[in-house]
């Protein structure tokens, strides 16, 4: 259930993993996706601005403890308005 959360994904990279001293797996990716801005928001936004958003988003696989912890970001227009979610599961 967790990976069908982000909808309307284009491109997924993996920028960084490593596997911790403590046996924990750290990702970081960089998705590309397609939505709209919250209706709110688009009015503050030329209407020539791109639909693609890029989403920054941090996992920690923890096997023994068998959790895993992420955290996500909006990064576009951060000047104007940032968004970000974490979930553990």
């Amino acid at each position: 259930v967790f990976w069908r959360e982000i909808k309307h994904v284009l491109t997924e990279d993996i920028v960084h993993r490593e596997v911790t001293a403590d046996q924990k797996l750290l990702s970081r990716r960089l998705l590309t996706k397609t939505n709209r801005m919250p209706r709110w928001a688009e009015r503050f936004f030329p209407a020539n601005v791109a639909h693609s958003v890029y989403i920054l988003e941090d996992s920690i696989v923890d096997p023994k403890n068998r959790t895993m912890t992420t955290y996500t970001w909006n990064i576009n227009h951060a000047r104007l308005m940032v968004s970000g979610k974490g979930s553990k599961q």
